[in-house]
């Protein structure tokens, strides 16, 4: 796919989703997941298909986006769409399985020590919640 084309799509996606025609974003965004770009993009984009799942009350749809995001990222070294996953799990109240997954994130040798400190910070917030239970 040429980047002319690719920004269009980019770009047609977003305005979908801002108009809140998310059934259309993902039509789109999923066209370019099947397509020949990066998986770095590819992943980013499973992740904007896992938004707008949960915009339509899809959350077992949107975490299987979630998981294909991670799994295109892992062949690239990338930790963003586990981080978003292990977010949205907590966002669910989902906290037990939102803390084994960042806890995989911190095992992951390619964090910044700005990452590891974001992580552990949620660690925290998360565990205090389970154990005010």
């Amino acid at each position: 796919m040429d980047y002319k084309e690719y920004r269009s799509l980019v770009d047609r996606a977003g305005e979908l989703f801002k108009n809140k025609d998310y059934d259309g974003s993902i039509s789109v965004f999923r066209s370019l997941v099947d397509s020949d770009i990066s998986d770095v993009d590819k992943s980013m984009f499973c992740v904007n298909i896992a938004n707008a799942c949960d915009a339509l009350g899809r959350t077992d749809e949107a975490m299987v986006w979630y998981s294909r995001g991670v799994d295109l990222e892992n062949r690239t070294g990338g930790f963003i769409a586990a981080e978003y996953r292990a977010a949205y799990l907590a966002q669910k109240g989902r906290d037990m399985e939102s803390v084994a997954h960042y806890q995989l994130l911190m095992d992951r040798a390619n964090l910044s020590e700005g990452d590891k400190h974001r992580i552990r910070t949620n660690l925290e917030t998360l565990e205090n919640r389970i154990n005010k239970r």
